[in-house]
């Protein structure tokens, strides 16, 4: 029996409008395994529909009425709201209740949502833990916890909290760790749940995404950013090393009369909601960003990553590159790199193509 014919009909009427022909590798391969109840590490590229891969098999575990069920926790509010949109999506079939549970946001707000007891939670570590210890939130009911992004909750200060939160959880629960990068916290999971859990780690697809490098002085990078906003079809995720080198480029891309914008850490929650739609609808050209910040972003079919700074790591590197290339969509990561910088590319194990800006096009250089 396949995928499609163990979904609820209204769920395959769904599929079909959406137009999901085919279920991804990890989609497919772990649908079983969650509705078995077991211990699952998943470990998928981005872009390979992760979230859906353990939402499906997890929603149709979940009873309508019975109190908090299940409880997904993301490392940042804004992916945890995208989730949230994903479980609302596909819980309202069910007749299934959800809230999203996140610091930032009215905390007496969201504390009346909880008196209508959704049967699913999403939230992140701090804000979850704080409405626990006040009683607002049961886990006497809890039947999986879902560790998404666990790279980043696994991280010490995020790990502290998800340690203290998952110890109010009944003694029998199933745990779910969903990553692109995760293979590095095996030893953590396997703690957390005594060494009893599968692995699921589905390796890359065929690459849609073209690696490219150009060669460019550190005082002119700004300069080289600014024309490369004018290629056809340009909309790019930039990505820098330090958060306080944000305000002053895209002060300078501004005065060259590029449509930028930049996500800093004390943005307010309504105001990054507007930046990224204004993103979204094509309204800007350049989104600047960290690391730590572009968690969660997830723009459909975008067609550009520019390392503005080269990644610190090879898992910097991978969150990065997929933020393009989704789903098989066609993407361009392409990195501005000075002269020291070349001994540092070999780490991120692709081939580079180098190219130079000649006119309004990237050629690659002979």
């Amino acid at each position: 029996m396949t995928i499609r014919e163990k979904l609820p009909k209204k769920w395959q009427a769904k599929v079909e409008q959406l137009d999901m022909n085919e279920f991804t590798a990890i989609q497919t391969r772990s649908f079983d395994t969650l509705l078995k109840n077991f211990n699952l590490l998943m470990v998928s590229p981005t872009g390979t529909g992760k979230t859906l891969a353990y939402l499906l098999p997890l929603l149709l575990k979940v009873q309508k009425a019975q109190g908090n069920q299940l409880l997904i926790l993301a490392p940042t509010a804004e992916l945890a709201v995208q989730i949230h949109e994903v479980v609302k999506e596909w819980s309202a079939d069910l007749d299934l209740k959800s809230n999203v549970i996140i610091g930032g946001a009215s905390l007496k707000r969201q504390m009346e949502r909880l008196k209508k007891a959704p049967e699913v939670i999403v939230g992140t570590p701090g804000r979850l833990l704080e409405l626990i210890k006040a009683k607002k939130i049961k886990l006497a009911k809890i039947e999986t916890i879902v560790l998404d992004e666990v790279d980043q909750l696994f991280e010490p200060e995020q790990f502290k909290l998800v340690n203290r939160l998952i110890r109010y959880a009944p003694k029998k629960y199933q745990l779910v760790a969903v990553s692109a990068t995760a293979e590095r916290i095996e030893a953590q999971f396997s703690e957390l749940t005594e060494g009893h859990f599968e692995r699921l780690i589905v390796d890359a697809q065929p690459s849609v995404v073209d690696y490219l490098k150009i060669s460019v002085e550190k005082r002119k990078k700004v300069e080289l950013l600014g024309k490369i906003a004018n290629v056809p079809e340009m909309q790019a995720l930039v990505f820098f090393n330090q958060l306080n080198d944000l305000g002053a480029v895209e002060e300078k891309l501004i005065y060259q009369g590029v449509p930028v914008a930049s996500l800093a850490s004390d943005v307010n929650k309504n105001y990054r909601k507007v930046i990224l739609d204004k993103f979204k609808n094509g309204e800007l050209t350049y989104l600047l960003v960290t690391d730590i910040l572009a968690r969660g972003i997830d723009i459909n079919q975008l067609p550009f990553v520019i390392n503005f700074d080269l990644p610190m790591n090879q898992e910097s590197f991978i969150h990065r590159s997929g933020r393009v290339g989704r789903m098989g969509n066609h993407g361009t990561v392409l990195t501005l790199v000075q002269q020291a910088d070349e001994k540092w590319l070999k780490k991120f194990k692709v081939d580079f193509t180098e190219v130079t800006l000649k006119g309004l096009q990237f050629i690659e250089k002979s």
